[in-house]
């Protein structure tokens, strides 16, 4: 339960099980999902022990729904957008079929669509990205770091890039192209 996301949870069965009898005792039963996730299960296997010991073993085909208050587009939005809270309304919805789908609007608010998004549609969080923190040209500090040792200098960015993301740098000073990572704003780390 603790790895499901907060949502009305219930399993829909096709065609109820043909009514059976077990023997008196003390009764106990496990109900396994075919999906281990249990959202997109398609049946429930049913386990009947009495007095530990299994006395029925059954299967029931169904759904699972699960209503969840989810992220959707408030309107029509293209690609490329950065998400801000009137972009975002929030709908319930079955989330059983949708993957990642995303229960809060702060998660979205300053990512970027990498795809056009319709007016009602869910947006998921394969949708989104974050926004370069280096721009193509931008003047960068470069920091190498081994044990003690601590070097920096002046750049240029040779491309836009993310948080953690390996670009290209040029140092000013010696004209010589080296690959770094975005640690920051305006910062580029390199490994000695």
């Amino acid at each position: 339960k603790k790895n499901l996301p907060k949502a009305e949870i219930q399993f829909i069965a096709q065609s109820l099980p043909l009514p059976f009898t077990i023997p008196k005792g003390d009764l106990d039963y496990e109900v396994i999902p075919s999906n281990p996730a249990v959202l997109g299960s398609s049946s429930m296997s049913i386990i009947f022990k009495v007095d530990n010991k299994v006395v029925k073993n059954m299967s029931v085909r169904g759904k699972v729904e699960a209503l969840a208050e989810i992220v959707t587009a408030s309107e029509p939005l293209k690609k490329g957008i950065v998400l801000h809270p009137q972009h975002l309304k929030m709908a319930s919805m079955n989330i059983s079929e949708i993957t990642n789908a995303v229960l809060s609007s702060e998660e979205l608010v300053g990512l970027q669509l990498t795809r056009p998004v319709a007016a009602g549609v869910p947006i998921v969080s394969s949708m989104v990205e974050t926004l370069p923190i280096i721009k193509r040209g931008q003047k960068v500090r470069i920091v190498a770091t081994s044990g003690a040792l601590h070097l920096t200098a002046t750049g240029f960015a040779h491309s836009d890039g993310k948080l953690d993301q390996m670009i290209k740098v040029q140092n000013i000073n010696s004209n010589k192209t080296i690959y770094g990572r975005v640690a920051a704003p305006g910062t580029v780390e390199v490994i000695l």
